[in-house]
């Protein structure tokens, strides 16, 4: 989360720049400025200037509401969606100057906003583990279905192997799914949801390793309990 907050702080700090700057330079914001009306050029100046500042106070505000409610999920999500909605704004008000809208590049933003706001869902939303008599399914992207048999050990652990790399999955604070590189156990599945102790360790005979946790510790412990019964069985 620290990071993240840091994150937000600096894309703040910049959207409050660009809107001081604008203001003060709005010929700069077009490549050919004597092509257009300067009072056009002016009110698209203080126009865009605004909502910067606005925007880079709104990062401000939300980071610090999202540290005290210590939600990560906003916090990464005003962290995209402030910038980029600034950005559309602002292709969008050019039209005060140009009399012509962008919109391929609206689109565009539009469409990339959209993508990473669909990453959230999948960050945050806990899976399913169900154990049956011969295998353990967990849904979600990165979830799979593990044969029972093919299980060499389980335990709880108190903490996660150090990550090197993320070589295929999502990472958002303390959120972490998919494979990462790690230094001792090499590249390994997580699927964990808070940086909290205990974690669900399961190694499978091929060397597999999939390391789970919930927001809920109790949560954790009753899946491996779960996973234990079965397991002896």
């Amino acid at each position: 989360m620290i990071f993240l907050i840091i994150f937000n702080i600096i894309g703040a700090a910049s959207l409050l720049f660009t809107g001081y700057y604008i203001k003060r330079n709005p010929h700069d914001q077009f490549t050919n400025p004597k092509l257009y009306k300067s009072e056009f050029i002016e009110q698209y100046g203080i126009e865009i200037s605004k909502a910067f500042k606005f925007a880079g106070i709104f990062v401000i505000v939300f980071s610090f509401v999202s540290f005290l409610i210590n939600s990560e999920i906003l916090l990464f999500s005003t962290s995209v969606v402030v910038p980029f909605g600034a950005g559309i704004y602002a292709l969008i008000k050019r039209k005060i100057v140009t009399q012509k809208t962008s919109t391929f590049a609206i689109i565009f933003l539009t469409a990339t906003l959209i993508l990473l706001m669909s990453i959230i869902p999948i960050a945050y939303i806990e899976p399913n583990i169900i154990i049956h008599k011969e295998n353990i399914t967990i849904s979600g992207v990165y979830g799979e279905s593990i044969p029972l048999d093919q299980i060499s050990h389980v335990q709880l652990i108190e903490v996660t192997p150090k990550i090197k790399l993320r070589t295929n999955g999502i990472a958002i604070g303390e959120i972490k799914k998919g494979y990462f590189s790690t230094d001792t156990l090499g590249n390994i599945k997580l699927i964990v949801h808070k940086d909290k102790k205990p974690f669900l360790h399961i190694e499978t005979e091929n060397k597999r390793h999939i390391i789970i946790n919930f927001r809920d510790p109790n949560k954790t412990l009753e899946i491996y309990n779960s996973i234990m019964l079965h397991h002896k069985q």
